[in-house]
This record gives C-alpha cells, structure tokens and sequence, in this order.
C-alpha cells in the first residue's frame, strides 16, 4: 500500500498538465495555468486601453467539455488575445464573451485548429488569425510573434500583420462557428481548410484570407485590402462544408487568397426575408468547383447541387451579387453558382407526365454575377441569374483573357412570373473570351411573363466552336431544363402556364474571328408568345461554318445545324419572329445546315440580311425564310462580294396565306446553281408570290438549277436577272407562275446562251483503232527508222456523259454582221456530251475524229467551230 503513491502523483501531474490548456504568459499581468475546464478570463488578467481590453496567453487549448469566457466591462469595445508561446492552438470546446456587442480578436501565429465540437458564443464579431500582429489606426502594434514591440492603445484595430513568407496554417475540422446576426467573422492566415464544417455569419460578413508572404490584410467597407502580398496561400473547402452569410437579410463574403477550391462544399448568401441583399466577392488565382456524382435534380423546382456559390432571396428582398476575379482560372465542374431572387414550385405527380407549377409572388430583383478570369473551363456545371416573380433578372458577365471551354454546361438568365405579378426584364449575358469553346451546351434568356427577355452577347477575338450545342432567347409561357451528369440524359420539362407571357425576346450578337457551328448546333431568338421574337446578329471576320458529322446522311431536323429565329405560336395574335443578320467573308453550309426565320402563326417571319465575300451551300442546306400561319413570309437580302455556290441546296421563302417573302441577291462575280434552287411560293390564300432578283454578276449558271416565283390565288411573283452572261442548262427551270391567278413576269437582261446549239449526239459505237492506223509491215524495217506503237492518254474521260468536261473555253470575239456589235462569250466550264461513249475532247465538241496514227506532240493545240455570229474555240493541252 506503501508504493502506490508515486503513480498516485504522476497520474495527479498528468491530470493537471492535461487540463492546464489555458496559460497566461506574464507579458501584461501575472503567469499562471488558468483552472479549467471551465476558463474564466476577467479583465484583471489583462489590460484596459480604453475601449480595448489586452491579454496575453502561453498556450490557449480547449477539449471538447471545456470553456473560455472572456468577461469585463461595458466599456470594452474589443478584445485582444494572443498566443505568444510557440504553439498552435487546438480549439475544440467553447469561447464566449459576455461583453455586451464586444469583438474578440484571437491571434497565435504559430498556427490554429477548430475541431470538430468547437463553438462561438461571442455578443460582438470574431475575428481568429495566424497573423502576427494586429495593427491599430494609430500604427501601434499588439505583436504575438515579438510581444516586446507591442504597444497598447486607446485606437481600433486596422489591419492583420504578417512578418514571415510562410504564415502558419489554419483549420477548421467540422466545426459549426456562428455569430450572433448582423456580426462579422475573419479567418486569415496561410493556407486554410475548412472540412466538413459550417462557418455561419447571419446578415453578417464572413472574411476568409489565405496569404504566403509578408504583408498586411486590411478589413475595410466594401472586402479586404491585400495589395501589400507578393504570394497567396491556398483555401480548401470540401466534405459538405458551408461557408454563409444567409439569413432575414444576407450578408457578404469576401475570399482572398491563390486558390480556392471547393469541392462538394458551397457558399451562400442568401436572403430569407425582406432585407438586404448580400454579396459574394472572391479574388484569389484560380477558383475550382468541384461537384460530386450525382449534381442535379429536380424536386419542388430546385436543382440541387453538392458545390455551389449562391446568392439569393427567396423573398421579396433581392439576390445577392457574385462577384469572382480569379488571375489564372475559374473551373467548374459538377458545380453551380446561383444569384436567384424567388422560388419556383414544381411538384409532379407520380404517374403524370404534367408538372403542377405553383409560381412565386415575391417582388425582388434577382443578382448578378461577374466573373474575371484568365481561363473559363466548366464541366457539368451551371450559372444562373433568375427572377422567380416580379422583378428584374440580374445580369451574367464572363470576362476571359484567354481560353473559354465549357462542356455539358448551362449558363442562363430567366423570369419567370407569378400569379398575380408578373417579372420585368430579365438581365442579359455577356462573355469576352479569346476563344470559346462549347460542347452540348446551353447558354440562354428567357422570359415567362410581361417583361422582355435578356440579350445574349458573345465577343470573341478568335475562334468559337459550337458543338451540340443551344444558345437561346426565348419569350415564352415556361420551360424548365435540369442539368445532369455525362452519363444521364438531360432532362426537359415543357408546359404552358395558365396566363399567357406578353414578353419580348432578347437580341443575340456575337462577334467572332471564326464561327464554328456543328452536330446539332443552334443559335436561336425565338417567342412561342404575343412577344415579337429578337434579333440575330454575328459578325465573323473571316469565316461561319454550319455543318454536321460527316456521313450523318439522315440527320434528324433536330440535330440539323441552324441559326434561327421563330415564332413557334399558332396564335392568331403571335408575336412577329425576329431577323437574322450575318457578315462575314466566307460563309459556309453544309450537311443540311440551316439559316431560317418562321412563324406558325398570326406573326410575321422575320427578314434575313447576309453580307459575305463567298456564299458556299450543299449537300441539301437551305437559307429559308416561311409563315405556316396567317403571316408574311420574310424577305432574303444576300449581298456577296464574289460568288454564290449552291450544290444540292436552296434558297426559299414560302407562305401558307399571306404575302410571299422577296429574295434579293446583288453578287459581284459568279452565281453558280447545281442541281439547286431559289424559289418563293404561296402555298394557299390569295397572297401574291415573292419577287426574285439576281442583280449584276458577271456570270449566271444554272446546271438543273431553278428559280421559281410561285402563287396559288395571287400574282406570281416576278423575277429579274441581270448579269453580263446567263447560262443555262436544258434542264434548268426559271418560271413565275400563279396556280390560279395571274403569272409573273420573268426578265433576263443578259447575252442568253442556249447550249442546245453546241451540242451534237457522239456515235454509239467505240472507236476502232485500227482504222486509224497504219500497218507496221509497210514500214520500213531500218533501225534508224523503227517504229514504236504509243497509248497516250489525252484529257482523260468523265465517270459518266452527264458529266462536267474538264475543257476549257476561251474568250473569242465576232462581230455582229447588222451592227457590228462585238460579242464575247465567257470562259467557263461546260456540258457538252448528251449521249454516247466518251471520246476525244475535240470530238465531243465538233464530231470530228482525230488522226490517231502520228502520236500527239507536247504543244498547246487549239480548234474552233463557227455557229452563227459566235465562234467558239477550244485550247487544250494534250
């Protein structure tokens, strides 16, 4: 019994050294182990400077079953603590202060840890750093790192001080830190990770700063101030952790820092009530959202994310603005950010196919977001600025000094309206990027009530690539889109509300070096209400593409390549579809690409207005303007500086009772049609058909090419063709026609070519080759003078004698015999074979057989036929 005393008291010194977690180190009053676990600091353990109250501490821990409360006077405005001995602090029990709206200010430089129990319960705001010391207005210092070179005085705290290039860290492991409402909470240091944790600051302002050089943070009105920094440090939020500022009215967060992740982690500012709205302002190097598997769903109206930013009211007060200004990069992925003013409540019954919508009445603007960056990429992600109610849409501004990629990616700005309210304008979206990449993608504005839609604007100074991928304006009745992951469809739900939305369309402009629009792509101002629907325009310096995959032969209307603008309401009174401007050098078409504007309705399809170098369409693409309702069709004005291909393609305006749509071509040098067609009709009604004018090429050719002006009750349209030359096949069709009323007129004002004259029927059988030779036995059989049997190959044959002859025409001129008038008829490429086998080019011209039996020489060779007041000459090299 004797012996058991020595473990007795090394058991009793263990005890005490365990719960001797809160020391004061003697630097502003006695050295003592405070008793715990309940820690009692008064304001006799430290010192008072007017409104500041001082302490110092050894070492400050906390156990989870332990308290420190910091009391004093009335009069303490703020206290000051720091941990002076060389130790980080593990805080894992309670703080409070029962001062009366007092600030607590912690401070330990050698770095700090919130566990997973670690609480707050401070009247004032709380502000913990791994700073070393805490500059005051008046320039003194309470230093942690060097309390010797502190002194102590009446002024506020201005700014956290860092003296060493590598701050310590600081963390929080599933802590739940809140403040009381309306108060303020910092955390600044080096690198920071918040795990799992929820850091709370109703109506308040939460400061996050991650630095990794000297300098000074300065909290002021509207952030924080951290120009003085050289290097960032790193801030890392994940394991659902939760960084807000929400509650009746919202307060701000401001991050500052070299990168900021966050992964399946969120912050939000968000406004319950009828307050103010907050803010989210983060500037820090790059910015990474990462999301978790399953990102998105639809219940109650909500697309529910694992990691977002949000800023939002779901009241009548407004949403919160967004506000990210990253140097390098901004990356989303399976992430969202949200700047929302409302709540839209969609149930669906189980069973039902038909959504039941419970519009908001709230009246609040919705936020803005503004995103700076050098690089934009976004992956599964989402950003949307929505008005759920009466109110403004707030605006999304995307500014990329370099690279912008986006993939299964949706960035949207709507309003929706409510019941008895209906939302105002909906904001708009800008992106400026060097370059923009987009692949199934969705970028729109859309209005659901009386106020017009936003405008989408696109500025890119290089190349943009659209691949399966939507951008949209839309004045329509309610479309709600869910984003999913890659591996999901995405998931559409369309249905009309009970009142109709009067709203107008937004514009849409993008300006570009090279645009790119493929697999399915589209590019669309459309109304399916009273609303008129917006415009299109795009500016390409160089070149529009529109085409589809290679070998897609059946593309489906829905994956066709398009730039359009419709008004898909059968109404009677549907707004007007908006028009398509486009200019550019090149503009290309293919694969059934589309460029059109409709309407189903009482509205008029709009006018489009081309301006390019080079028009090039085939394989079946269209330029189409058509009203299936009792609207006009629009008109087709296509300015091109040198030529107009169509290869299997057609330029159309067509209604189905009213006024036929006008095409206008004014081209500079060559309008080319094969196997294509420029036509407008008037299906029904007594509408008269579209006039169609091809004003000042040098040269019209139409091979089984037509240009038609159709009408059912009406006039046909007319058509006029001025050019230098006009060439047409025998297959070719100009007609302007009324079914039931009076035809049009057609004039061609050029030198008319018929080739019919040109052209002669070859003989049926082969050549016989022998005929043509002479027999080498009649030869002489000297060496010097041998013979050698030579098969050459002249211009080659075409696959089929419907084909194009690679010959060439040359310009020849004869004079007039009457007037004497010279005539010159044009180089270019013809159809001159109508049946028979193929033969020498010489012979498909003039019938004649060439002398096969003296081999050809390596010179230019020229032949020519007399028809008339024309003579037509050939040159071949042969």
């Amino acid at each position: 019994m004797k012996a058991q005393p020595l473990p007795i008291i090394l058991l009793l010194i263990i005890s005490l050294t365990i719960n001797a977690e809160v020391t004061l180190d003697g630097t502003l009053g006695r050295s003592a182990a405070l008793p715990g676990p309940d820690y009692l600091i008064g304001a006799d353990l430290g010192q008072q400077h007017g409104g500041n109250l001082f302490h110092s501490f050894q070492d400050f821990n906390l156990q989870s079953h332990e308290s420190a409360t910091f009391s004093g006077p009335n009069s303490v405005q703020n206290i000051l603590s720091r941990v002076t001995g060389g130790h980080p602090s593990n805080i894992d029990g309670l703080i409070r202060a029962t001062i009366p709206n007092a600030n607590l200010y912690f401070l330990n430089p050698y770095g700090m840890m919130f566990g997973p129990n670690a609480r707050l319960d401070v009247q004032g705001s709380f502000h913990a750093s791994t700073a070393d010391y805490l500059r005051l207005s008046d320039g003194s210092q309470f230093n942690a790192r060097l309390p010797n070179n502190s002194l102590l005085t009446i002024a506020p705290v201005e700014a956290f001080g860092f003296l060493t290039d590598s701050p310590a860290s600081f963390s929080i492991e599933g802590s739940q830190l809140r403040t009381y409402p309306q108060k303020n909470l910092s955390l600044m240091g080096g690198d920071i990770t918040i795990n799992g944790a929820r850091i709370h600051a109703p109506g308040g302002q939460i400061n996050l700063a991650s630095v990794a050089s000297t300098g000074e943070v300065v909290p002021i009105e509207d952030g924080l101030y951290v120009a003085s920094f050289n290097q960032f440090g790193n801030l890392t939020m994940s394991n659902d952790a939760i960084v807000t500022t929400s509650g009746k009215g919202s307060g701000d967060i401001y991050i500052r820092g070299g990168q900021l992740t966050l992964n399946q982690s969120k912050l939000n500012a968000n406004t319950l009530e009828n307050g103010e709205k907050g803010k989210i302002d983060i500037q820090v190097n790059r910015l990474n959202l990462i999301g978790g598997h399953q990102i998105g769903q639809i219940g109650r109206g909500k697309i529910v994310f694992d990691t977002a930013i949000s800023s939002a009211t779901i009241s009548d007060g407004e949403g919160g603005d967004i506000s990210i200004k990253a140097t390098e990069a901004v990356n989303l992925t399976n992430a969202a950010i949200f700047a929302n003013s409302g709540e839209l409540d969609i149930q669906i019954t189980e069973g039902s196919t038909e959504p039941s919508i419970t519009p908001p009445q709230t009246r609040g603007n919705a936020g803005t977001i503004l995103i700076e960056t050098g690089q934009l990429n976004l992956d599964n992600a989402v950003i949307e600025s929505n008005a759920f109610g009466i109110g403004q849409g707030g605006n999304i501004t995307l500014k990329v000094n370099g690279h912008t990629t986006m993939s299964e990616a949706h960035i949207a700005v709507n309003a929706f309206e409510g019941t008895d309210v209906s939302a105002e304008r909906v904001g708009s979206i800008l992106l400026e990027t060097e370059q923009l990449t987009l692949t199934n993608v969705v970028i729109s504005s859309n209005t659901f009530g009386t106020g017009s839609g936003g405008n989408i604007t696109l500025k890119v100074d290089s190349s943009m690539t659209l691949s399966q991928g939507f951008i949209l304006v839309d004045a329509k009745t309610f479309k709600a889109h869910s984003p999913t992951p890659k591996h999901q469809k995405q998931a559409i739900v369309d249905t009309n509300t009970a009142r109709r939305s009067t709203g107008e369309a937004g514009t849409i402009l993008i300006e570009a070096r090279e645009l790119t629009l493929t697999d399915g792509s589209k590019i669309s101002s459309s109304t399916s209400s009273t609303g008129d629907g917006g415009n299109v325009t795009i500016y390409a310096l160089e070149s529009i593409t529109l085409q589809n995959p290679v070998g897609h032969d059946n593309v489906q209307n829905s994956r066709k390549s398009r730039i359009e603008a419709i008004s898909s309401s059968q109404q009677p009174d549907s707004g007007n579809a908006g028009e398509i401007w486009l200019e550019t050098q090149r503009l290309t078409l293919t694969d059934k690409a589309v460029i059109n504007t409709s309407s189903m309705g009482g509205g008029d399809a709009g006018h489009i207005y081309l301006t390019v170098a080079k028009l090039d369409m085939s394989n079946k693409a269209k330029i189409a303007s058509s009203n299936k309702g009792n609207g006009n069709a629009g008109n087709l004005t296509i300015n091109v500086q040198d030529q107009l291909h169509l290869q299997d393609a057609y330029m159309t305006t067509e209604a189905t009772n009213a006024e036929g749509g006008d095409i206008t071509l004014n081209i500079g040098r060559l309008v080319y049609l094969s196997d294509s067609g420029i036509t407008t009709s008037v299906r029904g009604g007594s509408g008269n058909g579209g006039n169609i004018t091809i004003e000042s090429p040098v040269l019209v050719v139409l091979n089984q090419g037509q240009v038609r002006a159709q009408a059912n009750r009406g006039q046909g349209g007319n058509i006029r063709i001025a050019s230098e030359q006009f060439i047409a096949s025998p297959d070719s069709l100009v007609s302007a026609s009324s079914r039931l009323g009076i035809d049009g007129n057609v004039e061609i004002d050029s030198p008319t070519v018929n080739m019919d004259e040109f052209l002669v029927v070859l003989p049926a059988d082969f050549l016989e080759a022998s005929s043509q030779l002479r027999s080498p036995c009649t030869l002489t059989r000297n060496v010097q003078n041998k013979s050698s049997f030579v098969v050459k190959r002249f211009a080659g044959s075409p696959p089929s004698p419907d084909d194009w002859k690679s010959t060439r025409l040359v310009l020849l001129q004869a004079a007039d015999e009457k007037t004497s008038k010279t005539n010159t008829l044009p180089s270019m490429k013809s159809h001159f074979a109508t049946a028979g086998h193929s033969a020498h080019p010489l012979a498909r011209l003039t019938g004649c057989r060439p002398d096969f039996s003296t081999p050809p020489a390596p010179v230019r060779r020229s032949a020519s036929q007399k028809y008339g007041n024309w003579e037509l000459g050939i040159k071949h090299k042969y």
